[in-house]
């Protein structure tokens, strides 16, 4: 986990070193919400390099991970845009996680295609 430096009102965990992207995926966590580090609400923010990419990891985590809710794809430069509507206060906790096979569902979605996505953007 990556020490958490940045300026905002809510508590945040980076597990990724990107905190712009073009698209964003966020879900509220039920599982983690109300203990730990997220004595309110849990928050995960997952950055995308394409809108397709972003859909693929919207559809798996409505899918498969029944503890997501109110999952949603948001284009902003900065987590914060992505993250805005959610109203995050104090008590809150976000949670910004790396693209990943586990987030993005099974292979074609492999680590190679991410970082390949990537480079197109950048």
């Amino acid at each position: 986990m990556f020490e958490s430096t940045l300026e905002v009102a809510f508590d945040v965990s980076r597990h990724t070193m990107r905190v712009d992207a073009p698209w964003w995926v966020v879900a509220n966590d039920r599982f983690m919400s109300g203990w730990g580090s997220a004595p309110g609400r849990s928050i995960v923010a997952i950055p995308c390099p394409t809108l397709a990419w972003a859909e693929r990891v919207s559809w798996e985590m409505e899918r498969s991970r029944s503890e997501m809710k109110y999952v949603s794809v948001r284009r902003g430069p900065t987590f914060k845009e992505a993250v805005a509507g959610r109203r995050l206060g104090h008590r809150d906790h976000l949670a910004i996680y790396e693209l990943s096979p586990r987030w993005a569902g099974t292979p074609p979605h492999t680590d190679a295609a991410i970082e390949e996505a990537w480079e197109a953007v950048e």
